[in-house]
């Protein structure tokens, strides 16, 4: 990219184009490199059986021209710089300095407001290129050996954006489990019959790939795309990830939720005793203290899935409990429970307690803390409907240093000098803000280099970012 470098794009259209030249030479480095690959292959060939069954590979396409060892070596130059601060921060910042003067890009809005990884963005670009030029389409049959799939798959997407092992990996897993992009249904991978997930194209949705290329994309078209029809996201399954090691509370409320996890593996012992076989807890706290990451750990102990549900995100709170009733779900998570306390006839609401408690099964309540004292909540105490509170407090400086130390594992590179002491005590977060903020500063490590430790500064940086958070400086705790 050259020019001035806070010259701002006068379009959305101009700023694709900046990001498609850089794949072009992404896709054209990997082209060439694996034509140096068939030549070598050619070199080796040494009966007709082996030329016979060249097709398979050899180029499925022939490409004008001749790519020799120089060309490969300005590619993998760029390639290499691409990721650094002569390319990424420039383009970093005339994104900036668009938005300052009103100019909306939609897929730097949408990496922002969904908090996208950079694979994440790579993985969106890769797949809105076949929609703007059919050339994309070609290069990707060509790399992928498919001369019928006009989708990037899986597999090339990794290889192309993924540098290591634990690159792959994580990224893999981020696309199978908690990629927003999946979440949300924005991205496709089809066919969903393929042999293997690897094999399968990645495709957006009409409304994405039209977000990303208008003129002037807009909040409203945004807002759709991240809050869908709530009917899409009103309830969901899915496979615990976290453990006992990840949840960092205080040692009094860790014990209360390993006994939850030992009680529900013995409800038949304990219903023999008169308790009932359903628990049913409320998890109260602000948002981003541990309540999710507390029901991972004891689903996770006991080998279920949670099936999970936010009040939030349903028209009428009351209107979906026949639904969770005859999904007899052994882990259930409802979240912003309090939603219910706001209605005037709780009673379906007591009726699906008591039903949840007659069988083997955990309920999980969470609620705003400015709801604990709710005359409601405190009948269904003293009635047995509820067993407990369990409070969630923002954790203490201690807490707080270890939250930060979980957020950046090996081998994620980190200055010696960085003073994690006194960035716990400068800062009161919760666990979430605190990865939130963990998340930002690793994108801009990355920017700079592939290579570059997390400091001080990038930490400072990312947390500039959360305007809310800017009257958070901690107080001693």
């Amino acid at each position: 990219m050259s020019g001035d470098r806070t010259t701002a794009f006068n379009n959305n259209w101009g700023y694709l184009k900046t990001e498609f030249n850089w794949l072009d030479r992404v896709l054209r480095l990997a082209v060439a490199k694996r034509q140096r690959e068939r030549k070598a292959i050619d070199r080796v060939s040494k009966t007709p059986g082996d030329r016979a069954s060249s097709d398979w590979w050899k180029g499925l396409v022939t490409l004008d021209g001749t790519v020799g060892r120089d060309e490969i070596d300005k590619l993998e130059v760029f390639a290499q710089k691409s990721e650094t601060l002569n390319y990424q921060q420039q383009l970093e910042e005339k994104i900036q300095a668009s938005q300052e003067q009103g100019v909306l890009l939609g897929l730097p809005m949408l990496c922002n407001r969904a908090a996208l990884t950079l694979f994440e963005k790579h993985l969106v670009l890769a797949s809105l290129a076949p929609e703007v030029n059919h050339r994309y389409s070609r290069l990707y049959q060509y790399l992928q050996e498919d001369r019928h799939s006009f989708l990037p798959t899986v597999d090339l997407i990794l290889r192309l954006f993924c540098r290591g092992d634990n690159q792959w990996k994580e990224a893999r897993n981020l696309l199978t489990s908690t990629s927003i992009l999946t979440q949300l249904g924005l991205v496709q991978f089809l066919p969903l019959d393929s042999e293997t997930f690897l094999n399968s194209g990645v495709k957006l949705t009409p409304k994405l790939i039209n977000y990303l290329l208008a003129d002037r994309p807009d909040e409203p078209s945004l807002n759709d795309l991240l809050h869908p029809t709530r009917e899409a996201l009103k309830i969901k399954s899915y496979t615990p990830k976290k453990s006992w090691s990840e949840l960092i509370v205080a040692s009094g409320l860790q014990e209360t939720l390993k006994y939850m996890a030992y009680r529900y593996r013995c409800d038949r012992e304990m219903e023999i005793e008169g308790i009932h076989p359903g628990q049913i807890m409320v998890f109260s706290g602000i948002s981003g203290t541990g309540k999710t990451t507390a029901t991972e750990a004891i689903a996770t102990e006991v080998n279920q899935n949670i099936t999970e549900v936010d009040l939030q995100l349903l028209p009428d709170p009351i209107t979906e409990l026949s639904d969770l009733k005859a999904l007899k779900a052994p882990i259930l998570l409802i979240k912003s429970a309090h939603l219910w306390l706001k209605r005037c006839n709780q009673t379906p609401v007591y009726r699906f307690l008591r039903d949840r408690q007659q069988h083997e099964s955990l309920t999980i309540l969470t609620f705003d803390p400015a709801y604990q004292g709710s005359v409601v909540l405190q009948k269904w105490l003293r009635e047995g409907v509820v067993e407990q509170i369990l409070a969630f407090p923002v954790p203490g400086t201690g807490d707080r240093l270890k939250l930060w130390k979980q957020a950046f594992p090996s081998p994620i590179r980190v200055s010696p000098s960085l003073d994690w002491e006194d960035v716990a005590q400068r800062w009161k977060l919760t666990g979430g803000q605190i990865l939130a903020i963990a998340h930002k500063a690793r994108i801009f490590a990355t920017l700079e280099s592939l290579e570059t430790a997390i400091t001080q500064e990038h930490l400072q940086r990312a947390f500039s970012t959360f305007p809310l958070l800017q009257n958070k400086k901690s107080r001693k705790s």
